[in-house]
């Protein structure tokens, strides 16, 4: 009988101890894929304000380079070129700075060459680029008409946001004050606070098949 319950002690032991080891895996195993997730999560947000490896634009490696994305249509549009206008002029060596119209590939001349683009073309300084299908919108993480992403020469994003007072509204605002603020080096990038975009949405909405008085821009926000 002492045999025999020695021999019980000693397997509830064992089975003690067994189940001790795999409760401390199954822990360690959880910490590694929370610490994975976590380093991931930190290398996304360090992704998001870094110039993407994959865009096809050139950054420009000896002074700030300005993206401004644009819909075509947004009658918001034009107040966000007016205020653009105002700062390269201020700038006009300091900045590499590029448009991008959002662009159907279906048929991007017809829908895209607005008053708006021709107005682009009038700003010294200013390349202008077709958007196909939003595709370097949704690269950069840009939403609305008339948001700016401003970038320092080794690819930090320096600005993100829009630079009007309000929806069509044209003049000095604290928005276009602080891109200037930006490009001048006064602002860390540590400290970068997005400033609100007054635009349409960066997107296609289909009314009927026919392209050109089927795509329409949203209202403005």
């Amino acid at each position: 009988m002492l045999c025999f319950g020695a021999a019980s002690m000693l397997r509830s032991f064992i089975l003690n101890v067994l189940a001790c080891a795999v409760c401390l895996v199954v822990v360690g195993t959880g910490l590694v894929v929370v610490s994975g997730f976590e380093t991931s999560g930190e290398e996304d947000l360090r992704q998001c304000t870094d110039w993407p490896r994959e865009a096809p634009l050139s950054l420009d490696r000896s002074r700030t380079t300005l993206l401004m994305f644009a819909h075509p249509r947004c009658p918001c549009t034009r107040a966000s070129l007016e205020e653009l206008k105002t700062v390269l002029a201020r700038f006009p060596a300091k900045v590499s700075a590029q448009i991008l119209f959002l662009s159907p590939s279906r048929k991007p001349g017809a829908w895209t060459l607005t008053d708006s683009w021709r107005e682009a073309t009038k700003i010294p300084g200013l390349t202008i680029r077709y958007d196909t299908d939003g595709y370097l919108a949704g690269l950069f993480g840009a939403e609305n008409s008339g948001e700016v992403l401003l970038y320092a020469p080794h690819g930090k994003l320096l600005f993100r946001g829009g630079i009007t007072r309000g929806r069509g509204e044209t003049g000095m605002n604290s928005s276009e004050a602080a891109l200037v603020s930006a490009i001048e080096g006064a602002i860390s990038p540590d400290a970068l606070v997005p400033t609100p975009v007054y635009g349409c949405t960066l997107g296609l909405r289909y009314e009927t098949a026919q392209l050109g008085t089927a795509a329409r821009a949203e209202f403005c926000h």
